[in-house]
């Protein structure tokens, strides 16, 4: 306050620096943690921010491959102040591996006996904020995990906090219809309006992925390309590939799932760079022809 009382102004400077500081911040938040936010992102971050609010329990349902980790991972950085702990449930989970894994994300590393883990693990959580489990159809294979459920519904009475319950559809299925349905139904009852994702992308989705590379939406036209390979022969030869390139994506996102088509989008943009170009569709397939043929070979 002292430049103020010296009369220099200083709202020009508050100004610029805000001006400056909404330029530069989506370009770093892309090159910090490579997401793109998409509109089912800003859907889960929406309930998510819900369950937190009215300390609720959110279940998220949707297959593998659609970006439900790349979302966690993003938002638990955006409230990384302690506000928000994400841990990825291990395979058929028990009660004790479930405490161990929160136990290291809540750096609890000097408890040492078991029987106090728990009481250390609540001590963390006070009302405000949320607690988000991965994969939590893993633990709904186990068999009478009912130890677990219960500790999780502990957790979320006493300490007042939010939960968000990822699982895929196999998961769901579980929980409304399969033999522990009865044990779940509290968790369930305590729900926010659950959310659905789609099993693709939609396109306008997936035009942001291209969007963020320098790449424009896919287009419906069929383009060619030539690319070098070799046959079964061991001889040099040059191949054609034609494909609409919105079909392509389309393909690869359905097929493989999304992490695939982005790994195929970041080597057609070496490619482009390897010839100093910008990136264009025709990269992207000629990308394509790369990954499937190293593919072919692993096969």
């Amino acid at each position: 306050g002292r430049r103020v009382e010296q009369g220099a102004n200083i709202i020009p400077v508050v100004e610029a620096i805000q001006a400056f500081q909404s330029a530069v911040e989506p370009a770093s938040r892309l090159e910090s943690s490579g997401f793109v936010d998409t509109r089912m992102s800003r859907a889960i971050f929406d309930r998510l921010d819900r369950a937190r609010q009215y300390r609720k329990i959110a279940f998220i349902f949707g297959d593998s491959q659609i970006g439900k980790s790349e979302s966690i991972a993003e938002y638990t950085r955006r409230h990384n102040h302690g506000e928000t702990i994400a841990i990825d449930m291990p395979d058929t989970p028990s009660l004790a591996q479930v405490k161990k894994r929160l136990g290291m994300s809540l750096a609890l590393s000097g408890v040492s006996r078991p029987s106090d883990l728990g009481d250390a693990i609540a001590s963390c959580f006070r009302e405000g904020k949320l607690l988000i489990f991965d994969n939590f159809h893993r633990a709904l294979r186990r068999a009478g995990n009912h130890r677990l459920y219960d500790f999780i519904q502990s957790l979320f009475d006493d300490r007042r906090i939010g939960v968000g319950i990822f699982m895929t559809n196999e998961g769901r299925d579980l929980l409304v219809r399969g033999p522990e349905r009865k044990r779940l139904e509290q968790l369930w009852r305590r729900r926010t309006a659950p959310i659905q994702l789609p099993n693709v992308l939609p396109d306008d989705d997936l035009a942001l992925f291209a969007k963020a590379r320098g790449l424009a939406p896919a287009p419906a036209k069929k383009i060619g390309v030539s690319y070098d390979a070799v046959n079964d022969q061991g001889q040099p030869v040059t191949e054609q590939f034609i494909r609409s390139p919105l079909e392509l994506q389309s393909a690869v996102v359905a097929g493989e799932g999304l992490g695939i088509w982005i790994s195929i989008l970041d080597l057609a943009v070496d490619l482009a760079a390897r010839e100093r170009k910008a990136p264009d569709w025709h990269y992207v397939l000629k990308a394509y022809c790369i990954d499937r043929a190293e593919t072919t070979v692993w096969n």
